[in-house]
């Protein structure tokens, strides 16, 4: 069955990214975005050689990376990122090709039957920073056609975000034929507001008073430090 063999080539690439990012801490988040969509096609690739009903999966994979309250964002294909603030709707990714000529139409994807080392995947030149109560909206190629005032007035009513979804995923359904639906509604709770330079200088200046107590109170350097001391008394002593 088509939908199955689907369905799991999809559950490969996203059990693939959540182990990519579960194994270690990446420290430049736009290389690991890349990586970990490589790593993905990787699998899946792998996962086909083992199983013949998987080949000829082509797939759309976006990677959206929130970390200390910026937000990353790479994808490989025609994916729908929105971002949705008090003075409206930002369309990050380009979303499903509008006509033939446009660019994304000859987008790559991952594809099941080809290990594509040097597939074009697009990562964000840098973040952007939401505030508390703004929305990330990862949505079916049924909204990029939709006005940006329909979806405003959907998030913004006095619903909770389990409604609000149900109502978005029944929009799609009605304006698309047999169509695959996926979306995810993400609400922003930020601590302490918005992040500032100011607060990313904080946070920097409190991780490096961190790391200098705890590089004064290990083992090696308190066994050191006691020794200097004796060393010292002794010197004393002696004098």
């Amino acid at each position: 069955d088509k939908e199955i063999q689907n369905k799991h080539a999809l559950d490969i690439i996203k059990e693939s990214i959540i182990a990519f990012f579960s194994m270690r801490t990446h420290r430049r988040p736009m290389l690991a975005l890349r990586e970990s969509i490589l790593y993905a096609s990787q699998q899946l690739y792998l996962k086909a050689k083992q199983n013949d009903y998987l080949n000829g999966e082509k797939i759309s994979c976006l990677v959206v990376l929130i970390r200390e309250k910026q937000v990353f964002y790479g994808y490989v294909g025609s994916n729908n990122l929105f971002y949705l603030t008090d003075t409206g709707v930002k369309r990050i990714s380009p979303g499903k090709a509008r006509t033939e000529s446009d660019e994304l139409s000859e987008a790559q994807l991952i594809n099941s039957s080809i290990l594509n080392k040097d597939m074009r995947i697009y990562t964000c030149e840098k973040p952007f920073i939401p505030d508390t109560n703004d929305y990330i909206f990862i949505c079916s190629d049924e909204f990029v056609k939709q006005n940006d005032d329909y979806i405003t007035e959907i998030l913004k009513q006095d619903k909770n975000l389990q409604e609000k979804a149900v109502e978005l995923t029944k929009f799609a359904q009605k304006k698309g034929n047999n169509i695959r639906l996926t979306f995810v509604l993400i609400r922003m709770n930020i601590i302490g507001g918005r992040y500032t330079k100011a607060g990313s200088f904080e946070q920097q200046y409190g991780n490096l008073i961190g790391k200098i107590i705890n590089f004064i109170t290990s083992t090696p350097v308190l066994i050191t430090i006691s020794i200097i001391a004796i060393l010292l008394l002794l010197f004393i002593y002696k004098c």
